[in-house]
Parts: structure tokens; sequence; C-alpha cells
């Protein structure tokens, strides 16, 4: 960590982790195939926002699982401060509720209840400027954008220790543009911590100081936002050259140097 970072208290760590989907075969664990994670090691503390850049295939999908508590690594440790909150793509169960409800159930999920649900509730309402036939229409029948910006403000209100968005929201205008923009810089300045999944820097690099880049199950690099920015833009315009893209890989990989931690 450096010393700014030590000086704040850590909201997720991630050391040293191995992960896989596994199936019982002749009562033996065994590997499912698919995505792995490879002695994957970061941290966010307070007041930070990251960051998880990669492809289904790169294992962001899987890492995700693992941070949520809906995997267990194969070996490695996770701590995430209590309080985390998970914005994700609607079930279809979901699509079938109403906004108000979703908003509703959403803050429930939280630990929230009582007058401070409701006042949660409204001020969600308020801020992202519903009027009654949004609140009361199906969340399939609504844009996206709408939906995404209620969650966001719906998550904030609840004050999270650190904010996981691996939706459209990492990949839109929620975190970007006015209002959205607003609450998260506040949240993150108060000392909240954001970690965004996805597949391109289009957000990451306005809404995040730093990027990590998983390729192949393995961190590639883990630099400021910019930086890996940059690099990934190289990479992508060179994907027609096998040869080269191999040696910027093998670059990357090579000036990768894995965080070292203290206890948590």
């Amino acid at each position: 960590m450096t010393s700014d970072s030590a000086e704040r208290r850590p909201t997720l760590v991630v050391k040293n982790v191995y992960a896989e989907h596994r199936q019982k075969t002749s009562g033996r664990q065994q590997s499912a195939g698919g995505p792995r994670l490879e002695d994957v090691s970061f941290h966010v503390v307070e007041g930070e926002s990251i960051g998880i850049l990669g492809t289904t295939a790169d294992g962001i999908g899987l890492l995700s699982e693992v941070i949520c508590g809906r995997l267990e690594p194969v070996q490695g440790d996770v701590y995430v401060r209590p309080g985390a909150c998970l914005l994700e793509a609607p079930t279809p169960a979901e699509l079938q509720q109403s906004l108000y409800e979703t908003i509703e159930r959403f803050a429930m999920t939280q630990d929230v209840n009582g007058r401070a649900l409701k006042k949660a509730v409204q001020r969600t309402v308020r801020q992202s400027a519903l009027d009654e036939n949004q609140l009361l229409t199906r969340v399939a029948d609504l844009e996206a954008s709408v939906v995404d910006l209620a969650k966001v403000s719906a998550a904030l209100n609840t004050s999270p220790s650190v904010l996981l968005a691996t939706s459209s929201v990492a990949t839109g205008n929620a975190l970007l543009a006015d209002p959205g923009n607003v609450w998260f810089e506040r949240y993150i300045a108060r000392g909240g911590a954001a970690v965004i999944f996805g597949q391109t820097t289009r957000t990451m690099v306005r809404a995040c100081s730093r990027i990590i880049w998983l390729h192949e199950g393995r961190v590639l690099m883990d630099r400021p936002a910019v930086e890996v920015h940059r690099a990934k833009a190289a990479l992508d315009e060179n994907k027609t050259n096998k040869t080269l893209m191999g040696q910027y890989i093998r670059r990357y990989q090579q000036e990768y140097v894995a965080p070292r931690f203290g206890t948590f």
C-alpha cells in the first residue's frame, strides 16, 4: 500500500486468491472448466474508486462472485467490510416489479427499515426526479438509464461501506453525467469506496482513480486509471497483429508488481 492509502482503512482486500467453478464427480471436487483466477491480489481503501477491467473469460465475473461471497475461493483470503452494496443486472423477477418496489426492496437488502427505509426511498424518488407514472411502471418497461440512476441513488442513500457495480451502471452514464456523478463524487469524498467491473475503460477512466486489468485470470496491470486506459488502447489498436499484442502483454506482465499486505 502507498503511504497515503495506508492511512485509510481498507474496505476490501483480495489476497492471493485462486478460484474456479468446481463440480463433484465421483464424490470428488473437480474443475468445471471455464475461467479461473490465479494469485489475484489488490485492495481498496476509504475514499478510493477502482475499476476491474477484463472479459468473462479473463475472470471478472468469477472475481465478483468471490467478492460477493457467492463463490468460495480455492485458495487465498477475501475481506469485505460489512455494509457492501452490489449493483447488478435485475433478475427476471425484478424486471416484473414496479420501480417503486425495486427501490424499496433494494434499500431493504442493505438492512434499512422502518422510518429510515421510508426516508431513503423518498430521498431516492426526489433525487432521481421520478414521477408517479414511472414509479408504478414495471422495470422491464422503463429505459435502462432511468432504472440505473434510481438504483445509484438508492445505493448511495444507504451509505454503503463499498459500492460494487457489475451491471449497466458500470458501463453507462449513471456515474458520468449529472446528477449521478455529483452523488458519486460526494460519496467517495466522504470516505466511501467503489469497485466498477467492465470490459472497457470508458466509465472507469473518468470514475476511477485506479484500474486493475485482468488477463486470463491474472492481474496484468494495477496502475492509475489513465495509464491503464492508454495501455489498453495501445493493445486494441494492434489487435490484428498477434505478435505485437503478445509483446505488449509480456511487457505488462514483467512490469507488474503484486501488492504486499499486512494483517487485516
